[in-house]
């Protein structure tokens, strides 16, 4: 089953970006394996920090890796 990961640009629980994303992700209940960038705890850009990765990045990246299709919901 193919993964896609959903990235919602907004942190709030109703925002419509997020009702958008969880119509979408019922819409593949059956096709796909849905899960959620949780990106609240990344940091801001920072080249000071860049190497080692810090641990939310590191997670980030690999979720992004991991998946077979991105879908963005932005305001």
């Amino acid at each position: 089953m193919k993964k896609v990961l959903m990235i919602v640009g907004s942190l709030r629980k109703n925002s419509f970006n997020m009702q958008l994303a969880r119509y979408v992700e019922e819409m593949l209940a059956e096709k796909a394996q849905v899960s959620f960038m949780d990106y609240a705890e990344l940091p801001f850009m920072n080249q000071d920090i860049e190497f080692p990765a810090p641990d939310s990045v590191a997670k980030a990246r690999q979720a992004v890796m991991d998946a077979d299709g991105i879908l963005i919901f932005t305001p």
